[in-house]
């Protein structure tokens, strides 16, 4: 499967390799790429999966995500999304881009082993997810959780924390 677009072309393994496998070549490019194209990419592999796995629709509102105040948090961009059943959620969302050449990042190959995978997820999941005490752990993800002003036309009620991830994470059972 390809996706593509006027402005670029993009095979979802390739991408993933990039990202994960950290190829020789690829030193002193993730940084590039990240900062031009990373949070649109992550966003749009969310809005990908939206469309195949939950058969919804998305878009990308304008505006920024902010408390409303000059100083505070900001995240990444709110997200829209119109469930199967009609209902609308509006996501205020943080992306972060977290592959294997992020500072303390880790390579997964592709062809990862189940139990590789779930190890590596649950590894992410305890360095980010404070089990015990049930809250992010950093500064850095756990400003998604802070109430943003929603935009226009917005009903505060359909607003909701979403924390993009370019990382395999997630408890070890799921």
């Amino acid at each position: 499967m390809e996706s593509s677009s006027p402005i670029i072309k993009v095979k979802p393994r390739d991408l993933i390799e990039f990202f994960d496998e950290k190829p020789d070549w690829s030193h002193k490019q993730a940084t590039g790429v990240v900062g031009i194209v990373g949070e649109d990419m992550n966003a749009a592999c969310f809005q990908h999966y939206l469309t195949i796995a939950k058969d919804a629709k998305s878009k990308i509102l304008d505006g920024s995500v902010t408390t409303g105040r000059r100083k505070g948090p900001r995240l990444d961009r709110w997200i829209e999304v119109t469930w199967r059943n009609g209902r609308r959620t509006v996501f205020q969302t943080e992306i972060k881009n977290w592959s294997a050449h992020a500072f303390g990042g880790a390579v997964l190959p592709v062809a990862a082993s189940r139990v590789e995978l779930a190890d590596r997820k649950e590894a992410s999941w305890k360095h980010h997810w404070q089990i015990e005490r049930q809250v992010l752990r950093e500064h850095l993800t756990a400003k998604v959780l802070v109430r943003m002003k929603p935009p226009d036309g917005v009903d505060e009620k359909t607003v909701k924390p979403l924390l993009i991830f370019w990382e395999a994470i997630g408890p070890k059972s799921k």
